[in-house]
């Protein structure tokens, strides 16, 4: 026996989830991609990034310079643009990170980074400035 109230109710619940997950391929697609070093620097150089739950803080300086926090600890490092990548290093703490090129895009809220040249996680920062 069918339980029909049941098969509806998993049917909405996929839904919201689909709706959800549209919703967020949307958002992203309304950003627009960084792709030139002037757009880098009119959009985010000089401004302080922070992800939704403030575990991470970080300033875009110029001449390639990131200072900010993680989980409290101290951030430094550098970045620089190549390949139409925002690529980055940065020390937590006493820690050592290696360079990573990511793809970025952004809105008049913040910005997406996609880690691993675009094949990686998906973070967003908001502008906190």
């Amino acid at each position: 026996m069918i339980n029909h109230h049941g098969g509806i109710g998993l049917v909405i619940g996929f839904a919201f989830i689909a709706s959800g997950i549209l919703k967020a391929d949307i958002a992203y697609a309304e950003q627009e991609r960084i792709t030139d070093l002037a757009t880098l620097e009119r959009v985010v150089v000089g401004r302080q990034l922070e992800t939704r739950s403030g575990k991470v803080r970080i300033l875009v300086e110029p001449h390639g310079k990131l200072v900010g926090f993680l989980d409290n600890k101290k951030i430094t490092g550098k970045w620089e643009f190549r390949d139409q990548q925002f690529c980055r290093s940065f020390r937590v703490g006493t820690g050592r990170g290696e360079m990573e090129c990511q793809i970025m895009s952004y809105d008049e809220n913040g910005v997406t980074v996609i880690r691993a040249s675009g094949q990686g996680t998906r973070v967003k920062y908001r502008f906190a400035d």
